[in-house]
C-alpha cells in the first residue's frame, strides 16, 4: 500500500500492520503518524501542519490509541 502524505513525499505502510488497526487513520492522522515516525516533537508537528498545539496533542493521542502503541517511537514498526 502506498501512503501519499501531504507532508514531504510518500512512504510505504506495512499492509499487514495497517489491517491490524481496527479503526483506520484519517488523512490528517496519517500525516501526524508519519511525522511521529520521524521523531518530530508536538511543536514541530503543529508548525509543519499549521495546526494548534491542543489539536496536535489530540491527534497524537488518537494515533497512539488507534495504532495501539504506548511510545511515539513504536510507530516506526508500522512503516516499511
Amino acid at each position: 500500500l502506498e501512503l501519499y502524505s501531504k507532508v514531504e513525499g510518500k512512504g510505504k505502510l506495512n499492509e499487514y500492520m495497517l489491517k491490524a488497526i481496527p479503526d483506520p487513520l484519517t488523512d490528517r492522522e496519517l500525516d501526524v503518524a508519519r511525522l511521529m515516525a520521524e521523531f518530530r516533537s508536538d511543536r514541530e508537528i503543529c508548525d509543519i501542519l499549521y495546526i494548534s498545539m491542543p489539536y496536535t496533542k489530540k491527534l497524537v493521542a488518537t494515533v497512539k490509541e488507534k495504532m495501539m502503541i504506548e511510545k511515539r517511537g513504536d510507530i516506526r514498526r508500522y512503516l516499511v
